[in-house]
């Protein structure tokens, strides 16, 4: 370790077990909803309800076929048409 620096630069073969991995949570629970087809479904996770919304939101507000609720402290997510919903993915 270089002492002239306050920090320290390690290489490391592999991430250590247990090291938090971002998932795509809220894309998986996007995939699922839409799959299950036509109607209003009830999302719970262990976050807050408005981070959840505004979470979904970002991934769902150009897809017309779903629409979200927040109604008092519970996240709904509608889905219009069965099966048709935009894909998530990257926009090009």
């Amino acid at each position: 370790m270089d002492m002239s620096k306050p920090y320290s630069i390690e290489k490391l073969d592999a991430l250590p077990e247990g090291a938090r991995v971002k998932t795509g949570v809220y894309e998986d629970m996007i995939t699922d909803i839409i799959a299950k087809g036509q109607g209003v479904y009830s999302v719970t996770i262990d976050r807050k309800p408005q981070t959840i919304f505004q979470a979904l939101y970002k991934r769902t507000k150009d897809n017309e076929k779903l629409k979200l609720h927040k109604i008092q402290d519970k996240v709904y997510v509608e889905v219009l048409v069965a099966g048709v919903a935009k894909p998530l993915g990257k926009k090009k």
